[in-house]
């Protein structure tokens, strides 16, 4: 068996800083698990520009990447024997960087409903980011960032909440000032969650 977890939320949240403490942590206590790093950067280092794409092409080469991506390091855990896999975000993704009608079209061009899609996991566990305007933006330097103001990044959190929000197993982290502290709070609610399984 193969446990699916998502790591969703807004920019600048502590996903991405997360993820591999995470693996390490469920590794520790004797899980297997692998970590997935999110598409959108390692295409856009591998010199995909939205600008000379359009939106909607960006978004679907990114959807695209991250199925391949989920799918195929699902069939390494299987091949190991089970485990889990912690995708730092996921499909479902499309729903915050697309209109409504784009990402539903963008789905529907790959057979999916909206419904396959959060299916696709097992667990989301959502990333707050800080509620003030400026401050706590953990990916600030990251030259791949789209979003350049606060406000940008909270409609960006804002939708992601909507995509995320109706996921049947969505576990919330708040936000935290102390990175060590979001880390042990992430590996404990993880290990509490697969205890569970």
């Amino acid at each position: 068996m193969v446990f699916r977890i998502v790591f969703a939320g807004g920019p600048g949240c502590g996903k991405s800083s997360s993820l591999i403490p995470a693996r390490d942590a469920l590794l520790a206590a004797g899980i297997y698990c692998e970590a997935v790093a999110e598409a959108a950067t390692g295409l856009m280092e591998g010199g995909l520009k939205k600008e000379e794409v359009g939106a909607y092409e960006f978004q679907r080469r990114i959807f695209e990447q991250e199925l391949r991506s989920e799918d195929e390091a699902v069939k390494r855990v299987e091949a190991k024997g089970g485990g889990a896999v912690i995708f730092d975000r996921g499909v479902l993704d499309a729903f915050t960087y697309l209109d409504g009608d784009d990402a539903c079209r963008l789905i529907k061009e790959y057979g999916f409903t909206r419904e396959d899609l959060l299916g696709r996991y097992d667990l989301a566990l959502f990333f707050h980011s800080p509620a003030k305007e400026c401050g706590g933006d953990l990916t600030e330097g990251n030259e791949y960032r789209m979003e350049k103001t606060p406000a940008a990044r909270r409609l960006l959190t804002a939708r992601a909440e909507k995509a995320w929000g109706d996921h049947p197993r969505i576990r919330h982290i708040g936000w935290e000032s102390d990175p060590e502290a979001k880390l042990r709070k992430v590996a404990e609610l993880l290990l509490t969650e697969l205890e569970n399984v």
